[in-house]
């Protein structure tokens, strides 16, 4: 009998296959994750954000990407919970410095393949009018370039949606 639920999986390509490989042999989840993170100087409206994230998701097959960490395989997923989390240190004793330590401690968390989504969007507050947005992915479903066309698309998508 043909298991017709592994027809929604499909090869990796050249590049990500030796990216999972190197998973496979290696272990390390930290090696293969990428990122920024930059200080907004204005108010961030949480929801339209997530409604910004929502709409370039739906529009992204790489952002919905699930990976199979048994087999060198993926499947692009028809919707996925994309988050936009929030972390408030405006009560810190040093805001700012609290959230610089925060995305550099993140940056040194295993980004297992098999999470989902492969990427992670934050907002860390350090005031009313200030604020940190950082973007953590796997490297497994963007590259450097493809990380600036998400921030682009994500900004673009933000400034167009009506504020909640």
């Amino acid at each position: 009998m043909h298991d017709t639920t592994s027809l929604n999986w499909f090869d990796l390509t050249t590049r990500q296959r030796s990216i999972w490989l190197d998973l496979q042999t290696s272990g390390s989840a930290t090696n293969f994750q990428a990122g920024i993170y930059a200080e907004v100087r204005q108010p961030i409206d949480i929801e339209r954000l997530r409604a910004a994230v929502k709409d370039v998701t739906s529009r992204h097959d790489g952002l919905r990407l699930r990976i199979d960490a048994r087999q060198p395989r993926q499947r692009i997923e028809p919707a996925i919970l994309a988050p936009v989390e929030c972390i408030d240190l405006t009560h810190a004793k040093k805001p700012d410095e609290a959230a610089i330590a925060f995305i550099r401690n993140l940056f040194t968390q295993p980004f297992p393949m098999d999470r989902n989504p492969l990427f992670q969007i934050l907002i860390v507050r350090t005031d009313a009018q200030r604020c940190y947005f950082v973007v953590r992915m796997h490297h497994i479903i963007l590259d450097a370039i493809g990380l600036s066309l998400l921030i682009k698309d994500i900004a673009l998508t933000y400034s167009t949606l009506e504020t909640t």
